[in-house]
């Protein structure tokens, strides 16, 4: 649920979300901070599906994670094939 953060992390989190913004404003901060994710997540969606639309049916199946510049970096400095990246980084595919 919540990625790579553990739950001390996630504690930590609260904790100081709780001291900057006070009980009374952080429902409020967080419900805005869940609505900006939202949004750029959907904005991030439409552009790759606006980038594949531009790039025609013969790269239709263009695999955006190997675009990641540390694949991209392996695959230009090392000999080796670079390993696969995980998908759960890359939850604009679904």
């Amino acid at each position: 649920m919540f990625g790579n953060l553990g739950p001390l992390e996630v504690l930590v989190i609260a904790a100081a979300g709780l001291l900057l913004f006070g009980p009374d404003r952080l429902p409020r901060a967080v419900a805005e901070a869940v609505r900006v994710v939202r949004q750029v997540r959907h904005a991030a969606r439409v552009a790759l599906q606006d980038v594949r639309s531009e790039l025609g049916p013969e790269l239709a199946d263009l695999d955006v994670a190997s675009l990641h510049p540390r694949r991209l970096a392996q695959a230009v400095f090392d000999d080796e094939p670079a390993p696969p990246v995980q998908p759960e980084r890359f939850p604009l595919d679904r």
